[in-house]
């Protein structure tokens, strides 16, 4: 779930930005946050949420993300989400990279937005992206 998010987060700031929202399934399902929430094991559920989403973005994607990152917890048909808006970094100069891989191990890699999906560029591809930019 790490890497997922931070994979789709990366993939909005080097694209045109976007939104991710935390507790809906990919089949649009809302299922909030009560699991997330009770593995913190504090009383502010919603404060330890963020400090723990920090810390998952400095370790995915470096502290000069955070600018690029707006959100919010959201409640919708009573459960709670937790709203991700992206603004494109607009630099294909410095790039936002993921500095994990789906194993959790070092490595940089560059994800691009296509039209419904996180694509990881490498190779040509990835030299015709920071060319064109």
């Amino acid at each position: 779930m790490k890497f997922e998010a931070m994979k789709e987060l990366a993939a909005f700031a080097n694209s045109e930005g976007g939104t991710l929202i935390i507790g809906i399934d990919d089949e649009k399902n809302i299922l909030g946050l009560a699991n997330d929430f009770e593995k913190l094991g504090k009383t502010d559920k919603q404060d330890a949420f963020k400090l723990k989403f920090d810390d998952i973005v400095r370790d995915y994607l470096g502290d000069s993300a955070f600018d690029l990152f707006t959100a919010e917890f959201v409640n919708i048909d009573d459960k709670l989400v937790f709203v991700v808006d992206v603004r494109s970094s607009a630099s294909k100069i410095d790039p936002v990279w993921l500095n994990k891989n789906e194993k959790g191990n070092l490595e940089s890699l560059l994800y691009i937005r296509a039209e419904s999906s996180a694509r990881n560029l490498g190779g040509k591809d990835l030299a015709n992206y920071i060319r064109r930019k």
